[in-house]
């Protein structure tokens, strides 16, 4: 069985450019080097300055205000066990700024220390520094 050649269209001048491409969509590409003009996302990462809490009684929800910046309205608030790294999602948040968040710690959980993750809708996220006691 012989193997034929299949010839297709090529960039003449051996450069990939934007107005080359069609709808400006690249898949299964290797690519080394992509100018700014390329990257779509604007959004700035959050950072989480303090926690209102330090500790909370297990048994009883608790309202949490976290304050930073670059929060975006309306966040996922988990609190992560810093020994078995469960995370618990929090029953309500309130986005009051892009540097406060109010989010409720549900009651029942397991005891130990949380630290709290704060992800805006973009994807971006951080975790606290600060921990939380739920004994």
């Amino acid at each position: 069985m012989a193997l034929n050649k299949l010839t297709t269209n090529h960039i003449a001048d051996n450069t990939i450019k934007s107005a080359k491409i069609a709808d400006g969509a690249i898949t299964n590409a290797k690519i080394s080097s992509i100018g700014l003009s390329k990257v779509g996302i604007a959004a700035e990462q959050p950072l989480i300055s303090t926690l209102s809490i330090s500790s909370k009684n297990a048994v009883d929800a608790s309202n949490v205000t976290i304050t930073g910046t670059n929060f975006q309205s309306i966040p996922l608030v988990q609190f992560q066990n810093t020994s078995s790294g469960a995370r618990i999602t929090a029953s309500a948040v309130t986005y009051t700024s892009s540097t406060s968040i109010t989010a409720t710690f549900p009651a029942g959980e397991a005891t130990g220390t949380y630290k709290a993750i704060v992800e805006n809708p973009t994807g971006l996220s951080v975790r606290s520094a600060d921990t939380i006691s739920n004994n």
